[in-house]
């Protein structure tokens, strides 16, 4: 794909995000958004009430994980890349990748590492989304692999490599803004790797349970890219992963998520909780960080329903910061506007 058809492609992909978003935040406001002295008339009511729904993609491939915790690389390679085709509405990865990113940038892949090498994102699934973003035309250069810390990614079983003249992978290191950024409720110091060295960013989470949040998807991801994240944890993390994601180095630059759902957690999460862990062998994919999550909170409640467990809302975690989010414009929450492909 050329350079022009790629510009062509993110700037639909960005007018049609703005809509939504716009859409949304006039339904989340009770359905009455003022303009003016007036309220949202009836062309444009209808207009929110055919809005797309936000696509979300769920591959799983039976047989990609083995015994010993290992996975295939080229099947998850296939996911990844199946996955995100999927979510575009794209046919070929070229296309897909290709309509979000551009040469010119420098693309993060935000992986989550805390819980060790048996629940983080596995290379494996980092190493694909960086060899699908080069098919958009970015060097391998300007690829950087990152968590909040390097000894993270290496307990995960990265290699760093913050130097290289091919792919980076680096931990933030403390290397952080000195001054705080305020985003709603939030205020931290971002990582320079956020603010300095991306244009664009994938989110890479797990798809597992978090004792406080409910869930510790795509959007609680991006603590790792702030200083002081232990001090936004009361009421379920909300608002607060919401209005850290709505901060606009975040919202306007974190293009897709992919979750490695090869192994999953149901229980006992943010650490690696073994009796609580599932082979899923999927990977889940969206544009909209809003979907995405919501589609995985539903995973997670499932197999809590299948094994006896109570209700993230029994168990007093609720995911409440999902609803903030759709508040805000990030994204939608709601099923009826969300497009699940399986396959």
């Amino acid at each position: 794909m050329g350079v022009a058809l790629r510009s062509q492609y993110a700037t639909l992909w960005r007018m049609d995000c703005s809509r939504r978003q716009f859409l949304q935040t006039g339904i989340a406001l009770g359905g009455g958004l003022a303009i003016g002295s007036g309220i949202l008339d009836a062309t444009m009511a209808r207009a929110a009430a055919s809005a797309p729904a936000s696509r979300v993609a769920v591959v799983r491939r039976k047989g990609v994980t083995g015994k010993d915790g290992g996975v295939r690389a080229d099947v998850v390679k296939r996911m990844v890349f199946d996955a995100v085709c999927r979510a575009t509405g794209l046919d070929s990865p070229r296309d897909a990748f290709g309509s979000l990113f551009s040469a010119s940038d420098v693309v993060g892949i935000k992986v989550s590492c805390l819980a060790g090498k048996r629940m983080s994102t596995r290379p494996e699934v980092a190493l694909a989304l960086a060899e699908g973003v080069q098919l958009a035309g970015v060097k391998p250069f300007n690829v950087i692999v990152w968590e909040r810390s390097s000894r993270e990614l290496e307990r995960a079983g990265y290699q760093i490599q913050r130097e290289s003249r091919d792919l980076r992978i680096m931990g933030s290191d403390g290397d952080y803004e000195s001054q705080p950024t305020d985003a709603g409720s939030v205020g931290g110091c971002f990582t320079r790797i956020v603010t300095r060295l991306c244009t664009r960013q994938i989110s890479a989470p797990v798809l597992k349970d978090h004792d406080l949040s409910g869930v510790s998807l795509g959007m609680k991801n991006w603590y790792g890219a702030i200083h002081n994240p232990n001090k936004y944890h009361d009421n379920n993390c909300s608002p607060y992963v919401a209005d850290l994601f709505g901060k606009s180095v975040l919202r306007e630059r974190v293009r897709l998520v992919v979750c490695d759902a090869l192994f999953a957690q149901c229980h006992g999460g943010p650490a690696y909780a073994p009796d609580f862990m599932w082979r899923f062998e999927g990977v889940i994919a969206s544009l909209d960080p809003v979907a995405h999550d919501a589609v995985g909170a539903r995973i997670i409640e499932d197999e809590r329903r299948r094994r006896g467990l109570p209700a993230l809302l029994e168990d007093r975690r609720p995911p409440r910061w999902l609803e903030r989010a759709a508040a805000l414009g990030l994204g939608t929450a709601d099923r009826q506007q969300i497009k699940l492909i399986e396959g």
